[in-house]
């Protein structure tokens, strides 16, 4: 690994296997037709995704989509690294110098010296030679009236500790995807599980990740968020880590 004096430089490239998707299509159909009743799977041209139900900065994903890992757990077990933020707009220039409007995604820690206390976060920022447009989604635990998650936007590009990001120039037109409709889970695997476990048992030998967006439009979902860090900023068990530490919330669609 060739580490960058810049924290936000890519500093490992790895070649990744690119199934075809109209292969996969039927195959992973059947496959998470194991955990739901009902399964659509076909591929589209990416649809706009700044409508509805979306409502992305972003408007598609091209077929120059990078997928990215940003820190890693490492950072915050058993030390906290609290000298760990990123800057997602200059992680998205390196990642795709030759962009002109880059839009990066995807889930990570939040933004603490901004929010004021550790959080999770749902990057969504579009940037280009004229405008960004930095619209990320941060939750928090909320102590008022019992526990509970607050949901609250920033337009700070910064995070902290850990991402997994997708770039894409949204200047290029829109890429070929999968589009997945699954209703009615019947099986012990979640959807996002579901989907990872077939790349996992379709291509063992090979390097492939996924990126994307979804919504769920009925039922609820199982979610953690982190709450502020130990004053020692240190774990001693991680047992207690993931099963004391980290709470857990069940969110309705509606």
């Amino acid at each position: 690994m060739v580490v960058g004096s810049d924290i936000n430089e890519i500093t490992t490239s790895i070649p990744l296997f690119v199934p075809n998707l109209g292969e996969i299509a039927p195959l992973l159909s059947n496959f998470l037709k194991q955990n739901f009743a009902k399964v659509n799977v076909e591929v589209v041209t990416c649809p706009d995704l700044t409508k509805s139900p979306f409502s992305l900065t972003g408007p598609h994903l091209a077929d120059d989509l990078v997928v990215i890992d940003v820190g890693g757990p490492g950072n915050l077990f058993p030390d906290v690294r609290v000298d760990k933020t990123f800057d997602s707009k200059k992680i998205a220039k390196n990642a795709l110098p030759e962009a002109t409007k880059p839009w990066i995604f995807g889930p990570g820690a939040g933004p603490r010296h901004v929010v004021g206390v550790n959080c999770e976060t749902v990057l969504d920022s579009a940037f280009g030679d004229d405008k960004d447009e930095v619209r990320n989604h941060t939750t928090k635990i909320s102590y008022e009236n019992g526990l509970s998650p607050a949901l609250k936007t920033v337009d700070s590009s910064d995070f902290c500790l850990m991402a997994n990001l997708g770039v894409t120039d949204t200047a290029k037109p829109p890429g070929k995807m999968l589009k997945i409709e699954a209703k009615e889970r019947i099986g012990e695997l979640n959807f996002a599980e579901a989907v990872r476990q077939f790349f996992v048992q379709e291509y063992p030998e090979k390097d492939v990740s996924l990126a994307g967006v979804f919504a769920i439009k009925e039922g609820s979902i199982k979610v953690h968020v982190m709450p502020d860090f130990p004053e020692t900023l240190k774990f001693e068990d991680r047992d207690k880590f993931l099963n004391s530490w980290l709470h857990y919330f069940d969110i309705s669609s509606r």
